[in-house]
């Protein structure tokens, strides 16, 4: 699943690899009981989702400016997942709800030392052309609704995540739709990081909400040309305002770009920093040529 960003193409939660006529059944069966069984059996020792402590606050950089870099789509296939995992560990990755084996591979991301999230899956602008399963929370629906799907949402099993990322979708047409929502990630502690705009960032406010905005898709297409555009504008973002927060999703083609571009950044006078501590102010505005 996929919902739609800024650059006008589709961004955010990634379309799960289950057919969606076997999703919906499982998924809406499971929102009155509260639970989520389109996983696998979880490993023992999985608990309950979570916010996570954030760190401390890490010493000065010694490069003036900072990077932040998320991954999104994870859980579908093995071979990807694993490639992002292999990251360096200030990359967050963000997981579907909808993926297989989701919760061994968040609790594999964990112990490798990233931030994890769990996508949160929101209306589309068009849902017609973008379906985004059927947990989708929508700003048509009553606050309980909502509510009960996000829960089952969080209720993945396994390490507990320590947010979860979404693109605003149809909420950004009516952005107070998202404050119950909002309220309910800001009682569990959870980060929230919206991706390829900043339309609700007023609503997390109010609500006390932990706010990130990551720009992107940084890919605008499959092209190595756009993916390298995609990664110089978020250095330019970080030069210009100090920081830059960006994300990707998780094609063989750019996970692989993205782990060479990252061996750089030291020679570009930048340091990585995981989501959450990658104070991105201002618009954060990418322009991706696409």
């Amino acid at each position: 699943m996929r919902g739609e960003g800024e650059f006008g193409r589709p961004v955010g939660v990634t379309a799960a690899r289950l057919p969606w006529a076997i999703a919906g059944a499982l998924g809406l069966a499971l929102l009155g009981a509260g639970g989520l069984a389109v996983l696998r059996a979880p490993p023992p020792e999985a608990t309950s989702a979570g916010a996570l402590p954030l760190a401390p606050p890490l010493p000065p950089d010694p490069a003036p400016n900072v990077v932040g870099l998320i991954v999104t789509g994870l859980g579908g296939t093995a071979a990807e997942t694993r490639a992002a995992i292999g990251l360096p560990a200030a990359v967050g990755l963000a997981f579907s709800p909808y993926g297989t084996d989701t919760a061994r591979w968040m609790a594999a991301a964990a112990a490798d030392g990233h931030e994890v999230y769990l996508e949160l899956p929101l209306e589309a602008l068009d849902p017609e052309r973008v379906d985004q399963g059927p947990l989708a929370l929508r700003p048509a629906a009553d606050a309980a609704s909502n509510r009960r799907r996000l829960d089952a949402v969080l209720a993945v099993p396994g390490a507990p995540p320590i947010g979860v990322v979404a693109a605003a979708g149809a909420f950004a047409r009516a952005p107070e739709a998202f404050a119950p929502v909002a309220a309910a990630l800001a009682a569990r502690g959870l980060v929230f990081v919206e991706l390829g705009g900043r339309a609700l960032e007023p609503i997390a406010a109010t609500a006390g909400l932990r706010y990130r905005s990551a720009a992107g898709p940084l890919e605008a297409d499959l092209s190595p040309e756009a993916i390298e555009s995609g990664l110089a504008a978020l250095v330019a973002a970080a030069r210009d305002q100090g920081a830059g927060l960006g994300f990707v999703t998780a094609f063989p083609m750019t996970v692989n770009r993205v782990a060479g571009w990252l061996g750089g950044l030291d020679a570009l006078g930048l340091a990585l920093r995981p989501p959450s501590r990658t104070q991105a102010d201002g618009a954060n505005v990418l322009r991706v040529a696409g």
